[in-house]
């Protein structure tokens, strides 16, 4: 069974979680995004919501979606294979521009600069 924490503190058990169903598949948001984005790190709370707050993204429940639609086949761990596949030999550089990747992507993020720039303000 999985634990979804919801922002409020709550927890929520067998939840179908980040568009995953069904025992196969069920997962926190965490866990795809560790497994997928390990090699980028963690990304601090403060690149998700405004400091201080919950990223307005804890867990979704799409049992009903999933009844009607089927479009759940995979488990995260064959969406990071499918990703690694469709790299093929270049999977190799990711580490390289990781670094770079990290830091543009951080710079994309509204909260992230905000909290940079206060920071400094701070420190000044």
């Amino acid at each position: 069974m999985v634990e979804a924490h919801a922002g409020d503190g709550e927890v929520r058990q067998d939840v179908s979680v980040m568009k995953a169903a069904g025992a196969a598949t069920r997962c926190s948001g965490g866990t795809t995004s560790r497994s997928a984005w390990d090699t980028l790190g963690r990304f601090p709370e403060e690149a998700f919501a405004p400091s201080g707050s919950s990223p307005p993204i804890d867990w979704v429940d799409t049992a009903e979606s999933q009844r009607i639609l089927n479009y759940q086949n995979f488990t995260p761990q064959d969406y990071v294979k499918a990703q690694q596949a469709a790299l093929g030999p270049g999977r190799l550089l990711v580490p390289l521009v990781a670094p770079l990747v990290r830091r543009w992507l951080l710079q994309q993020s509204p909260y992230y600069r905000y909290y940079r720039k206060a920071r400094k303000q701070r420190a000044a």
